[in-house]
């Protein structure tokens, strides 16, 4: 068991019980059984335990749902060569079409590791005692503690099941507290040169459709997002996603500002206040450039 760096923890004595239950059994889905098992022993470990939150929106899966949603079943899709057949494959493949361009995924009641789950009566019945036991791996990541948040503009309390089923927060850089040192180490938070710094998160608001506000938030993209608001099914989330990493976008993430889908966690600390106001500048800098860069590129790609 030298995947397990320490044999005698919980966290391996439950590895142990997963894989024991992968073998057993068995299927053709007992490697992919297996592997999520690891992941789920290695978002244990100190370094990686609190890396995302919550991990269940973080492993969402589009492509499962999808299928719970709109296989032969859920749509009514036939092979009978009638027309009541002919009737019903009509209505499923407007259904269909529905996913692909006005229905959200995830979906307004949806919830993670639970609404993209597969359902095991659906798979051949090799694999579904294998089903069982990866549904049941996922589902044990409910169990995980909500990380201190800074309650500043509701942070702490931003939306995580419906539409925003597959958002999630990470950790990613510090902010500095005014912990003394005893206090800070007795958190788990970071005591260097005289000074208590904890672990900051930022929210990743991964939803359906497409947010034109992440090129830039005026009265045309405003209106953009009105008129496209019912449209959120796959083809236009796909293009949301690359809206999503516009020049504009990429900057904020650089200097750890807010804007469109990402949003970044409020430091107390005065220091976080004058760091915010000294890169305004160099943001607007950096987002020129990186438009410049991408408009040159297409120019050459062009030519080219």
């Amino acid at each position: 068991m030298s995947f397990c760096k320490n044999i005698n923890s919980p966290e391996c004595d439950e590895y142990r019980k997963n894989q024991q239950a992968c073998i057993n059994a068995g299927g053709t889905t007992q490697w992919e059984c297996i592997q999520t098992a690891r992941d789920r022993y290695s978002r244990q470990v100190a370094n990686y335990r609190d890396l995302v939150y919550p991990w269940t929106n973080f492993d969402w899966d589009y492509t499962r749902f999808i299928d719970n949603n709109y296989n032969s079943d859920a749509t009514g899709a036939t092979n009978e060569p009638t027309y009541n057949g002919l009737f019903k494959n009509t209505g499923a493949m407007l259904k269909i079409a529905k996913g692909y361009i006005t229905d959200p995924n995830p979906s307004n009641n949806s919830i993670s590791a639970q609404s993209d789950l597969t359902i095991c009566s659906k798979v051949p019945e090799i694999d579904r005692a294998s089903c069982e036991v990866i549904n049941n791996i996922r589902k044990s990541y409910k169990s995980q503690t909500k990380p201190n948040l800074n309650n500043k503009n509701n942070f702490d309390k931003l939306k995580l099941d419906g539409q925003r089923s597959s958002s999630f927060y990470y950790q990613w850089g510090t902010c500095p507290t005014k912990d003394n040192k005893d206090n800070c180490k007795n958190k788990g938070f970071k005591w260097i040169d005289e000074k208590c710094y904890r672990p900051r998160y930022h929210f990743i608001k991964n939803e359906p459709g497409i947010n034109w506000t992440n090129i830039d938030d005026n009265s045309f993209t405003q209106m953009a997002n009105k008129f496209s608001g019912l449209i959120k099914g796959n083809l236009p989330s796909v293009v949301g996603d690359a809206v999503g990493i516009f020049p504009t976008q990429l900057g904020s993430v650089l200097f750890n500002k807010t804007q469109g889908d990402y949003i970044s966690e409020p430091c107390d600390d005065i220091l976080e206040h004058f760091n915010n106001n000294l890169g305004d500048g160099y943001f607007r800098l950096v987002t020129a450039t990186l438009i410049l860069i991408v408009c040159i590129s297409i120019l050459i790609y062009a030519f080219y």
